[in-house]
């Protein structure tokens, strides 16, 4: 099963448009999200403070900023 990383932080619209274009893919997907707010941590604030929502599997970067369900979908593997 895959596993998505999910940063992003409190009252952000662009973050709550992403969770539901991610949450929208588990219709075609099975997978586990795990939610991190980047203010739970410095350097996570550092790191992605301008680039939120920011959206992981396996430990790379998927997609970022306003999330695209095309982007999304095509790092899944294939069945």
């Amino acid at each position: 099963m895959m596993h998505l990383i999910f940063y992003s932080k409190e009252n952000c619209s662009i973050c709550d448009k992403g969770l539901q274009t991610i949450e929208s893919l588990k219709k075609e997907f099975t997978f586990t999200l795990e939610y991190v707010d980047i203010y739970s941590d410095d350097q996570l604030l550092e790191q992605y403070m301008w680039r939120i929502p920011v959206v992981k599997m396996d430990g790379k970067v998927i997609d970022e900023g306003i999330l695209s369900t095309s982007k999304l979908r095509s790092s899944f593997p294939k069945t």
